[in-house]
């Protein structure tokens, strides 16, 4: 990881999915600005993984990060509006089969 990229926020303990099996599915978790430290904290324990990817998506003010299946995407109510139709993310290694 570049120190760029960590100092912009982002950062993914693997960033290539091209070995994976099988899908990654990731089912949405909404939580309000300033609880995703909280969050994160509370799907480690309750999954007993630890969180391997967090960044910022300043386009939209929010902060993503993800915990073994969930997706955890912090925001206000009005920045995460547009997202909250969405509740899962189906990661792949290559969208043709």
């Amino acid at each position: 990881m570049t120190a760029k990229l960590t100092e912009a926020g982002f950062w993914r303990k693997t960033a290539d999915s091209s070995s994976l099996r099988e899908p990654r599915v990731l089912i949405r978790v909404y939580v309000n600005e300033g609880e995703i430290d909280r969050a994160i904290a509370f799907y480690e324990q309750l999954h007993g993984v630890e969180a391997d990817m967090r960044f910022d998506f300043p386009e939209h003010r929010l902060v993503l990060a993800a915990v073994g299946p969930f997706l955890i995407l912090e925001g206000s109510e009005e920045n995460l509006r547009p997202f909250r139709s969405t509740v899962g993310t189906l990661l792949v290694d290559d969208i043709y089969p």
